[in-house]
C-alpha cells in the first residue's frame, strides 16, 4: 500500500499541474 501511495501522489500532482497549464492555454 506504501508503494501504491507513493505512486498514485505524484500522478495526482500531475494531473493538477496538467490541468492548470491546460487552463492557463484556454485562457490566454
Amino acid at each position: 500500500e506504501m508503494w501504491s501511495g507513493s505512486m498514485l501522489s505524484p500522478a495526482i500532482v500531475s494531473n493538477r499541474t496538467r490541468n492548470s497549464v491546460i487552463a492557463s492555454t484556454i485562457a490566454s
